[in-house]
């Protein structure tokens, strides 16, 4: 405490005495408040002091906080390029001395991300996820930022990283919608619907996006019907359609042992002979059935001529065929310990709805 202020204090406390004097005198209550309250803003200086490093450290985040704001209303009119060039600059001085907020990696990524530098994106998102490893948001950020990267292209790096954040939290709605759309750029309509439809039970019923979701889930239907039609009056082809599902047995052990990204269900067809080479497999990612599939759903397939093995030997060329399916829990089509498998059931060349329980355990194993 300096000594000036020593003087201020002793000099109010005199001031104060007087006026309290003046007060009791001529019973004038107005003077009191106004001396009481220079007297405790003395007191409150002294004490509190000047503002502390923490509340420095709110006005030094400012800029972040500008950032962000850009980023979030997505609006070119707040701040111009160069504005938030400079704001992105500050924030890339930032983290070099400090690697390990995440959130400033995270807002990094963000920002470069919405500037269209997509390398630097993908380099932020990934030092982020360094520091918080498994958050669906960042992993399905970093497959867009990706994609985006290579001009639209899906790598296989892209769909590994959305099957391990739908791994994560099978209804994360960006990771849902990227994927649709991957599907549907593919060509895979069946996916998309699918997809599409996962994410439109997520959203507010009768919301603008449920309806729009809605809209592109029958636009999908729509050219998929047109699709198999022209097909069938171009090359007609034998098409089975099933369900696979658990035993009550095997759904207890499907629960107890969790899946990964890399299990598939295999429908299949083989000859009503000795020869062991299938005739069509066909196969189905399930991580995205997962919940139905806990819940004991059932899960629709179709197998058919376009999955054939060879070329030339398809199923139309059958009069009877053994359909089985198998649960590999590393998307091996060779048997592997503790993989799931349903009975052969016989199909006939009429027959087109087939039920696969799984319900045996593959205790072998054949490494």
């Amino acid at each position: 405490m300096n000594l000036f202020l020593i003087i201020c204090l002793f000099t109010l406390l005199l001031l104060f005495i007087f006026l309290s004097r003046t007060w009791v005198i001529n019973k004038r209550k107005d003077f009191l408040f106004p001396a009481g309250s220079v007297l405790i803003t003395a007191f409150l200086y002294l004490y509190v002091g000047s503002p502390s490093s923490d509340l420095m450290k709110v006005v030094s985040s400012a800029n972040e906080a500008k950032l962000a704001e850009n980023i979030i209303n997505s609006n070119d009119d707040i701040f111009t390029s160069s504005e938030v060039n400079k704001m992105i600059k500050k924030l890339e001085q930032k983290l070099k001395k400090d690697d390990d907020d995440l959130n400033g990696w995270i807002l990094l990524a963000r920002s470069y991300f919405d500037s269209n530098k997509y390398k630097k994106s993908i380099y932020a998102y990934e030092k982020a996820l360094g520091l918080s490893p498994d958050q669906p948001d960042l992993i399905a950020d970093l497959a867009d930022a990706i994609t985006m990267d290579n001009n639209g292209t899906i790598t296989a790096k892209t769909k590994d990283l959305l099957m391990h954040a739908l791994e994560i939290d099978p209804n994360h709605n960006k990771t849902l919608a990227l994927l649709a759309t991957f599907s549907m750029k593919e060509n895979e309509t069946k996916k998309a619907i699918f997809y599409w439809s996962k994410l439109k039970e997520s959203v507010a019923e009768n919301s603008f996006d449920s309806k729009k979701i809605e809209q592109i889930i029958k636009t999908l239907r729509a050219e998929s019907n047109q699709s198999t039609l022209a097909s069938s009056n171009i090359n007609p082809q034998k098409i089975i359609k099933g369900e696979v599902f658990l035993s009550s047995d095997a759904l207890n052990y499907f629960n107890k042992n969790p899946i990964s990204s890399k299990t598939v269900i295999f429908i299949i067809a083989k000859s009503d002979s000795d020869n062991p080479m299938p005739i069509a497999v066909s196969k189905i990612d399930l991580l995205p059935y997962q919940d139905l599939f806990s819940k004991n759903k059932k899960i629709n397939f179709e197998i058919s001529d376009s999955n054939s093995m060879i070329k030339n030997r398809n199923l139309s060329q059958f009069e009877v065929i053994r359909l089985h399916a198998k649960l590999s829990y590393q998307g091996s089509v060779i048997p592997e310990l503790g993989d799931l498998f349903s009975e052969e059931v016989l199909v006939k060349k009429n027959t087109k709805t087939v039920n696969l329980s799984l319900s045996k355990v593959n205790k072998k194993d054949n490494n």
